[in-house]
Order: structure tokens, then C-alpha cells, then sequence
């Protein structure tokens, strides 16, 4: 036991009960003394003599006793105190742990309220061609791709065909060429699901500004990856690149990791994944 807690508990035992026996007898000390000269008859110069007698002995006890009472009543209120802080850290630390539990909860209800969203918005889906063929769903994307990949080798035909009339690069020609057939579908794009790239660009950003540390976003991040297709995760990488205003969905979906599971055989050039995550 240390020597705090053994003067703690000293106090508490002795320094108390001697205070107060002080106390009873400072009171009929005046009263003992007079009986003992004679009572009721004894002469008051004679209880005066006594009187200095018994302060000039008595008082040194006394001041002890009154030191004694201030240094035990400083002992407890510094332990009190010490008890105190250390409580009031411990319920701050409680407090934390719960509000981040509590943020945690809010987070997760979000994220997977989200991710209900997101089947809802892909099940709503539905488009009807120029040649009346309806998409619903998945097969809008896989249509959409497919036309946007149409689109692209036609641009890349005519470049391929008359190399003489420019002086671009190998790989500008083929960011000219993604550009144009991008230009020649994301109106429409846009039109139709446009709201779906919102969706998923909000679900990014609540878990970015979430309390999660690195990995667990990334874990969590692999489970929105998981709900998109392979026509969706395309169609979401030209969108990032498309929207050029906004490169904030295209910063977070390549931090994260969206675009880790795409199959680069299956983008308008297996060059591309590479290409626009260096960019």
C-alpha cells in the first residue's frame, strides 16, 4: 500500500474522532475546572489562573489538532479531487467510444441504405431504341456500352484511315477518339442514368468523410464494387472521364479502388484503365 493511501486512511480513522473529542472537551473544560475549585463558590481569580494555565498548555494541542484537521481535510480533497479528474477522463473516453459507436451505426444504416438504392435505381431502368427495342435493367448498360464501343471504332477507323491529315500521337488519337463517341452518347447517357452515377458518387463520398480508417473503407468500398457489373464498372469509368467539371467522383472511385476488378479486354482499348488512372 502507498504512503498516500495509508495517510488516507489514517485520516479517516483517527483525525476525525481526535477532532471531535477536542471539541467536547475544549467545550467543558471551563465547566470541569470551576467544579473542581469549589463549584459554585469558587473564586473566579482562581479560575482565571487556571483558565491561562489550561490555554497556555492546552492551545499547542489544540493548533495541532486544527493543523492536523486542515492537513487530513487537504488529503481528502486532493484524493476526492484526483478520483474526480479520473472519472470525468473516463467518462469522456466512454462518451467518445459511444458517439463513434453511434456515428459507426449511422454510417453503416447510410452506406447499405445506399446500396439499396442503388438495385432500386438499375431495376427502374428501362429505355426504348429508335428501333424500338426495349432495355430494362443490367441490359440498358450493356446496350449502352455496346453502342458507345460502336461509336469509337468508327472514330478510330477514320483516323486510321487518313494518318496523313493530323500529327497526333498514338495515344491522343485514341483519347480524341474516347472524347468523340463519348460526346456522341453521354446526353443520352445522362438523360437515362444520370441519377445512377449520382447515387454512386454520394455513396463514395459519405464513405470518404466517414470514421472509418483506411481499410475499412476499402473494404467497404469493395462491397459497392461488388454490386456493379462489368458493363456498369465500364460505362462508370467513361462517365469519370467524360465529366471532366467534376473530378471529384473520378478521384474517389480511383482512390478506392472501383475500377480494380475491371477486365481491361472488355474497354473500348485495354490501354485505357492505365491511361486515365495515371492522368
Amino acid at each position: 500500500m502507498s504512503l498516500s493511501k495509508k495517510t488516507y486512511k489514517f485520516i479517516k480513522k483517527y483525525i476525525e474522532p481526535i477532532a471531535a473529542l477536542c471539541i467536547v472537551v475544549g467545550f467543558f473544560s471551563p465547566f470541569a475546572f470551576r467544579y473542581l475549585e469549589g463549584g459554585t463558590t469558587a473564586k473566579y481569580e482562581v479560575l482565571a489562573t487556571a483558565g491561562d494555565w489550561l490555554a497556555g498548555t492546552s492551545a499547542p494541542f489544540f493548533s495541532v489538532a486544527v493543523s492536523l484537521l486542515m492537513y487530513g481535510a487537504y488529503k481528502i480533497q486532493k484524493k476526492e479531487l484526483r478520483l474526480t479528474r479520473k472519472e470525468m477522463k473516463q467518462t469522456r473516453k466512454e462518451f467518445k467510444t459511444q458517439n463513434e459507436t453511434l456515428k459507426r451505426q449511422e454510417f453503416e444504416s447510410t452506406f447499405f441504405h445506399l446500396l439499396e438504392l442503388h438495385h432500386q435505381i438499375v431495376n427502374s431502368i428501362f429505355f426504348q431504341s429508335d428501333d424500338d427495342n426495349s432495355y430494362h435493367g443490367r441490359h440498358y448498360f450493356s446496350w449502352a456500352f455496346q453502342k458507345m464501343n460502336h461509336s469509337y471504332k468508327e472514330k478510330r477507323g477514320l483516323y486510321e484511315m487518313y494518318p496523313s491529315m493530323n500529327n497526333l500521337s498514338p495515344k491522343q488519337i485514341d483519347v480524341k477518339c474516347v472524347q468523340e463517341s463519348l460526346n456522341d452518347n453521354f446526353q443520352e447517357i445522362e438523360v437515362n442514368i444520370g441519377h445512377y452515377f449520382k447515387n454512386i458518387f454520394q455513396t463514395l463520398r459519405l464513405l470518404d468523410k466517414s470514421i472509418l480508417c483506411a481499410e475499412e473503407k476499402k473494404d467497404f468500398a469493395k462491397l459497392l464494387s461488388a454490386q456493379l457489373s462489368n458493363d456498369e464498372l465500364n460505362l462508370l469509368l467513361y462517365y469519370c472521364i467524360n465529366n471532366v467539371e467534376d473530378k471529384e467522383l473520378r478521384e474517389l472511385a480511383f482512390r478506392y479502388g472501383i475500377f480494380d476488378t475491371i477486365n481491361p479486354n472488355t474497354l473500348l482499348n485495354e490501354a485505357h484503365y492505365i491511361w486515365f488512372d495515371k492522368d
